[in-house]
Formats: C-alpha cells, structure tokens, sequence
C-alpha cells in the first residue's frame, strides 16, 4: 500500500555517503527531486557523489566514531537544510575478528559507529519531526543485526543494538506521523570488504550490487513498511534460526572453520 511519500524537496540526510549504498542511494534520491545532505569523512569523495546529483545535494565530513563530530552534523542539518525529513543512517564499519583476539577498543569503535551515532543523529532530528508529525527514520543494519555470524561479535553487537533500537522506535513513534524502518542487508558490494584489520571471510561467493539496497530503502519509504532484507531469502533464515538452536550456532562456526581455516590456525 502506498503511503504517498513525497521525494520532490524533501530534505534528506544521508550518513555514509561517500561510497556503496549511501552514494547510490543519493543519486536515486537527487534523481527524484529531493535536496540531501550527505556525510562521511572522506569529503573529495563526498565531492564527487554530490557533482553526481545535479547540484541538489551538499556535502558535510565528519567522522561519526568521534561524538563530538556529532553535533557539527546536527547543527549542518539545520543551517543547509532547514531541519531533515528524512534521516538515513547508513555508515558503518565491520569487525570481523575472532574473539580471542578482540580488543575491547574493536568493540568500542564498533558500538560508536554502528549504534551509538545512529542513535544520538536520530534523538537530534526526532523533536522536529515530532512538531511537524511527519519524518522518516532510516536504518542501515545488517543480516547480522538479526543472525549472529563466527568472529564477528563486535560487529553483531552493535547491529543487533541498531536493530533493536530500532524496533522499539517504531513502537513508541506508533501514530505519531514519524514512521522508522530498517534494512538488513546481507553480502553486498561495497568497499566496507576492503577495510584494513579484518579477518578473512569464510563467504566466497556472490555479492549483491549496493543499488539493490538502495532500492530496498526506497521500497520502504514508498509502501511504509518496517523492514526489509537484502536478499530477500535471508528473512526465511531469520526465521528458520529459532528452530534450530543450538544447531545453528555449531553449523556457522563449521561452516566459518571451512571456508576461512586461516583465521581459525
């Protein structure tokens, strides 16, 4: 069902914005006549994307790891665009390490990035929204944010925080006119395969184009709906897993010591 929302002059933040799925989100969403914000540390190539999306979009580089980078973003916000209608929280960094060889700074890093900025950025613009009673609320999770994965539990904490949050979100803002939806994307293209420090994957096969979760958040905001995974077969998965407890957690590391057995020596 359609919940007639209008991309023409919406004002959209979206973080993570300089590569993968946050550059191909801003040009579909440039494309559809909406005015961005976009945000990620690297701004010549923040600069780029934004040459990419016919001068509607202005660019702001910040490390969202950092808190006090924060409120620069915030008050951005408000000064290029006015307040934001939509919020996309969509940077994020993995921490694929096993965990007899975690720091406990991996797991800080992780939860700074991938919860607790998402989660200050939306406490920022929620009041807004609330006044006008309308506002979207977008979060980038993962497949991980829901099914846990061998050697990553830095990165599945904070996913699963996300998610959660998320979830409870939508409950409390139930009728208030800011609606909240995630995406959990499972294996896809983007450099985020590329960062230093990991260890190596046990996945060798396919990875899904960014724009097929572009085009997932795009579906959310156009039928209203809560959630969406990327590929879509991963919610049987999500489902399946309750079912077979224990099971579960002793085929993924089985599965992991296979098809990485250099991070298991």
């Amino acid at each position: 069902m359609s919940e007639g929302f209008t991309y023409e002059d919406a004002r959209i933040v979206v973080t993570g914005a300089s590569s993968g799925i946050g550059a191909d989100l801003a040009v579909r969403l440039a494309k559809r006549g909406s005015r961005l914000l976009l945000v990620a540390r690297r701004k010549d190539a923040l600069e780029d994307v934004a040459r990419c999306c016919s001068g509607r979009a202005e660019v702001h580089a910040a490390d969202l790891s950092n808190p006090a980078e924060l409120d620069g973003l915030l008050s951005r916000s408000e000064s290029d665009l006015g307040g934001a209608d939509v919020l996309v929280n969509n940077a994020g960094a993995p921490c694929r390490v096993r965990a007899d060889h975690l720091a406990y700074g991996d797991v800080e890093t992780a939860v700074h990035l991938n919860y607790l900025a998402p989660v200050k950025l939306t406490l920022g613009a929620l009041p807004g929204m609330l006044e006008r009673r309308s506002g979207r609320l977008v979060f980038v999770s993962s497949v991980a944010g829901r099914i846990p994965a061998p050697r990553e539990s830095a990165y599945v904490g904070s996913k699963f925080a996300v998610t959660g949050f998320a979830e409870v979100l939508a409950m409390d803002l139930h009728d208030t006119g800011v609606k909240v939806h995630v995406v959990c994307p499972g294996v896809i293209d983007t450099p985020l395969w590329d960062v230093p420090g990991q260890e190596a994957s046990a996945y060798k096969g396919k990875r899904t184009p960014a724009s097929e979760v572009s085009e997932a958040i795009l579906h959310l905001l156009d039928t209203g709906r809560f959630d969406a995974f990327v590929p879509r077969r991963f919610r049987w998965v999500w489902r399946l897993r309750p079912l077979l407890g224990e099971r579960f957690l002793a085929q993924a590391s089985r599965f992991d010591h296979k098809g990485a057995p250099e991070a298991w020596r």
